[in-house]
C-alpha cells in the first residue's frame, strides 16, 4: 500500500513537472534543455530512492540473483557468465553491481535506469507534440505500467525498455538504424527473449508490405513454433532450452500456471486499449511504424497460450504505443476544435481528463493478486 501510494504521489509530481510550460521561465532552448534534464533527474532520484527502500512480498528473480551475485565474489564473472550464458551483457551488469553492493543496490540502479531511459525517450520523442501530449504520454505508462517490475525481474524489464526506446528513437527522433540495431543488440544480449522482436524489426526495416504481413501471420502461431524448434535449441543452448521448456510445455507446471488470472485478464484489456490506439494511429498516419507495430501485436497475441510469455511481453506494446498515443492526442484536439469551434485549449483539457480517467478505470480494473500464484 505504502508503494502504491508513492508510486501515485511520484505520478502526481510528473504530471506537474511536464506542465509547466518552458516559455514561461525563458523561451531559450537551453531553458528547455535544462528543464527536460531536471525533471528526468528529480524523478529518476525519487524513483529509485523509492526502489531502494521497498520490499517486494512476491516471489521474485531477485530472490536468486542475491544469492549469485554473493556467489561471485569469490568466484568472480566467470561463475556469473556460465550462470548466464544466454544473457552475457547480464553476468557482466550483475557482476559489476556485485563488487559495490547487494541486491538492494542492483534494486535501485536497474529502477534509475528503467525510469530515466523510459523518461528520455518519452521527452525526446514527445517533444514535437506539446506539453499536454506529453503528459498523456507519461500518465498510460506511469498508470499502467508496472513499475515495480525493473524491482523484481530486473533482467527483462531493464532489456525491454533498451530495445523499445532504441525503436521509438529511431522511427520518430531519426536515429539512424546502425545505432538502433547495437542498441537493440544489447537490449537482446541482456535478456535473450527478445531476439524474436529483433527479428522482427528487421523484417520491419523491409518496408515491404508482403513480407510483413505474412511474418504476422508466422508470429500469431510464436508458441507452437518455439515447441517445434526446441529439440533443436536445446542442442545450441540448453539454457534457452530449458526456459522454453518451462514457457511454452504445457505439462510443465513451473511457469504455465504461475501468472493469476486476474493479472492475464488485466493483460489483455491493457493489450486491447493499446491496440485500439495503434489501429486508429495507423489508419490516420501511413507510417512505416505502422508495420512494425503489427509485427510486435501479432507476436504478442500469439504469447497468450503461455501465460508468462504474454505477460512479460505486453508491457513492450505498452511502451512501443506510446508515440501513437502522443499524435493521437494533438490529432484529435486538433479535429475537435475545428468541428466545434472551442477554444484549443479548452479541447486539451477535456481530451487529457477523458484519456486519464480512462487509464485509472483501466488500472483500477486489477484486483491486485498476487502475480505469481505458485
Amino acid at each position: 500500500m505504502q508503494f502504491g501510494l508513492l508510486i501515485c504521489l511520484l505520478a502526481v509530481f510528473v504530471l506537474v513537472l511536464l506542465m509547466i510550460r518552458p516559455n514561461r521561465l525563458n523561451r531559450s532552448a537551453n531553458s528547455r534543455l535544462a528543464l527536460n534534464v531536471s525533471t528526468i533527474f528529480m524523478v529518476v532520484f525519487l524513483y529509485s530512492s523509492i526502489a531502494y527502500h521497498t520490499y517486494c512480498t512476491r516471489y521474485t528473480d531477485t530472490i536468486r540473483m542475491s544469492s549469485e551475485m554473493a556467489e561471485s565474489k569469490t568466484q568472480g564473472l566467470l561463475y556469473l557468465l556460465g550462470k548466464y550464458d544466454a544473457n552475457p551483457l547480464s553476468a557482466i551488469y550483475l557482476y559489476l553491481v556485485s563488487q559495490v553492493g547487494g541486491i538492494r543496490v542492483l534494486q535501485m540502479i536497474s529502477a534509475a535506469l528503467y525510469m530515466g531511459i523510459l523518461l528520455y525517450t518519452l521527452l525526446a520523442v514527445g517533444e514535437r507534440e506539446g506539453r499536454v501530449a506529453l503528459t498523456a504520454g507519461v500518465f498510460y505508462l506511469i498508470c499502467l505500467l508496472d513499475l515495480s517490475a525493473p524491482l523484481d525481474s530486473v533482467r527483462f524489464p531493464l532489456a525491454a525498455v533498451i530495445f523499445c526506446s532504441s525503436i521509438l528513437l529511431h522511427y520518430f527522433n531519426n536515429k539512424n538504424i546502425s545505432r538502433t540495431l547495437i542498441l537493440c543488440t544489447l537490449g537482446c544480449l541482456m535478456h535473450f527473449s527478445l531476439w524474436p522482436i529483433f527479428i522482427l524489426t528487421l523484417v520491419a526495416f523491409t518496408k515491404k508490405k508482403i513480407v510483413i504481413a505474412i511474418v504476422s501471420i508466422i508470429s500469431i502461431l510464436n508458441v507452437y513454433i518455439m515447441r517445434f524448434l526446441e529439440p533443436l535449441i536445446s542442442s545450441i543452448s540448453p539454457t534457452i532450452a530449458w526456459k522454453m521448456d518451462s514457457y511454452f510445455n504445457y505439462d510443465s507446471q513451473y511457469y504455465v500456471n504461475i501468472i493469476s488470472r486476474s493479472q492475464i485478464m488485466f493483460s489483455v484489456m491493457v493489450l486491447l486499449f493499446a491496440g485500439v490506439i495503434c489501429v486508429y494511429w495507423s489508419y490516420i498516419n501511413k507510417s512505416p511504424y505502422s508495420g512494425f507495430l503489427l509485427l510486435v501485436f501479432s507476436y504478442v497475441i500469439g504469447c497468450l497460450p503461455s501465460p508468462v510469455a504474454f505477460a512479460r511481453m505486453v508491457p513492450l506494446v505498452m511502451i512501443v504505443s506510446v508515440a501513437p498515443l502522443m499524435q493521437l492526442t494533438n490529432y484529435e484536439v486538433d479535429s475537435i476544435s475545428k468541428q466545434y469551434g472551442k477554444s484549443t485549449t479548452f479541447i486539451y483539457l477535456l481530451v487529457l481528463i477523458s484519456f486519464m480517467f480512462l487509464c485509472l478505470a483501466l488500472r483500477c480494473s486489477n484486483t491486485y493478486e498476487p502475480y505469481y500464484i505458485a
